[in-house]
């Protein structure tokens, strides 16, 4: 009887070390406390090679469709200023973008007529011809720029020029090639992965385990009511280690509320420079009830995933297969 009163006291001792042991423990404020803010050096120059790899599902009347999309854009910024109050001016010459974009059919059949090709060329050779400058402010926000509206502007007007009818393809393939050019356009992708890779250092002095809000500008793709909260969660030589997750706030009388997704990633934060220096996120998205009739071209689940590395050294145009590229869904 006394034995089996002491097994029973240690195995009430053991169970709740063998739960903590199993359940990862987010991280406790530690350390000195630390101002983050961009401190790039004077006359710096730096390469951001960005991958963005999505696949989204969609319904148009009664047919389903899947638009899988691959776009890398790689530029090389220069810092032509600072100032006393912390702002950075980058000077930004667009170096490789590229576009491969592709409509599905249910049968796996991959379809893009020489029109959409000759479109994407074009969009391509666009960017690569226009460069642009931005201020940062101490947080990585953009706070002002020149020529990025006019690349903008270039782009619509390429649309513009060559009419994105599609009248010789069928409605449903009309609306996804249109839904693929108002996505690389309309929801301005470069504007938005200069937020992505700059602004979302903290606003003020911070310790490992803390956590704050992103700025509502840097939203995924598609454009989704959201906000994102950022940890720092640890330091790794000359690196910090942030981590990010997403919370779906809709407002109850939009539209979104007939979606449920997720949106996580991490960032390796050079700590000299606070340069977000290896990213990677993940975007999950799904639609929770089914179409009405009236709905036509519907967007019904999106999995996509973002790389962003910055270096100093140039990147070649052929890029390397990192294991950080390789996204299962799109070889399903």
């Amino acid at each position: 009887m006394k034995k089996t009163l002491l097994y029973i006291l240690a195995l009430a001792l053991l169970l709740p070390l063998a739960g903590c042991s199993t359940q990862p423990r987010p991280p406790l404020r530690t350390g000195p406390s630390l101002h983050l803010y961009v401190d790039l050096p004077a006359d710096g120059s730096y390469w951001v090679e960005a991958t963005d790899r999505h696949v989204g599902r969609y319904a148009y009347l009664g047919e389903a469709l899947r638009i899988e999309g691959v776009s890398r854009f790689v530029y090389q910024f220069h810092v032509v200023g600072r100032t006393r109050s912390g702002e950075t001016r980058l000077a930004i010459t667009p170096r490789f973008y590229t576009v491969d974009d592709w409509l599905v059919s249910p049968h796996g059949d991959r379809m893009r007529p020489p029109e959409v090709e000759t479109l994407l060329e074009t969009m391509e050779a666009v960017i690569r011809n226009h460069p642009f400058t931005i201020t940062l402010g101490p947080q990585g926000d953009i706070l002002d720029s020149k020529g990025l509206t006019e690349l903008e502007d270039a782009l619509a007007g390429i649309i513009g020029r060559h009419d994105i009818r599609f009248d010789p393809m069928e409605p449903p393939q009309r609306e996804a090639w249109r839904r693929v050019f108002m996505t690389h356009i309309d929801e301005r992708p470069i504007r938005r992965h200069l937020d992505q890779a700059f602004a979302f250092l903290p606003g003020g002095l911070v310790r490992l385990g803390d956590r704050w809000t992103e700025k509502p500008a840097n939203q995924p793709w598609p454009f989704m009511p959201t906000t994102e909260s950022i940890r720092l969660i640890d330091r790794q030589g000359d690196h910090y280690l942030l981590t990010t997750e997403t919370e779906f706030t809709p407002p109850p009388e939009s539209d979104w509320p007939t979606y449920t997704g997720s949106r996580s990633g991490s960032i390796q934060l050079d700590a000299k420079t606070r340069l977000g220096v290896a990213q990677q996120e993940s975007i999950h998205w799904k639609r929770k009830r089914k179409r009405t009739p009236w709905e036509q071209f519907t967007l019904m689940e999106v999995e996509g995933a973002t790389s962003i590395r910055i270096t100093e050294g140039p990147v070649s145009r052929s890029p390397e297969l990192f294991a950080i590229d390789r996204y299962p869904f799109l070889e399903q």
